[in-house]
């Protein structure tokens, strides 16, 4: 405990939160630009993995179920951010391209992100949590 009576509590878990949501939008747009889409069985299971680290980080229940919302939006933030980038620097010209570009985006990010890859994020970091209590 710091003097002023802060704990560095709840700054680890935003960062470990963050990662969370970085690592899953990594994944998601790694399979993107493999030409793995949809998301197939190994990149569900990379994506359970990266929950379980990050629940058993977390350690507990009311932060790993919160934060596996929490690094949901950051990650489909991030993937959508990514797929329009190229229309936000201007690489796509003309008006009606750009409008078919960002409808896409919206479009491919919900199928990639829910329902399986949002429920494997919620699980593993559930199985993460019990891993961290049953173990440490």
């Amino acid at each position: 405990m710091a003097a002023n009576g802060v704990t560095w509590k709840k700054p680890r878990s935003i960062v470990i939160i963050l990662a969370w949501g970085v690592l899953n939008a990594s994944l998601v747009m790694l399979a993107f630009l493999g030409g793995r889409l949809p998301l197939e069985w190994f990149d569900w299971l990379l994506l359970f993995f990266v929950a379980v680290f990050a629940g058993a980080l977390l350690a507990e229940m009311k932060t790993i179920v919160l934060g596996a919302f929490e690094a949901l939006l950051v990650s489909v933030g991030l993937t959508y951010l990514f797929m329009v980038l190229p229309v936000i620097v201007g690489n796509v010209e003309g008006y009606y391209f750009s409008n078919v570009v960002y409808s896409l985006s919206v479009t491919r990010v919900f199928w990639e992100f829910f329902p399986v890859p949002a429920f494997m994020c919620l699980l593993g970091g559930v199985v993460g949590g019990f891993v961290e209590d049953f173990i440490f």
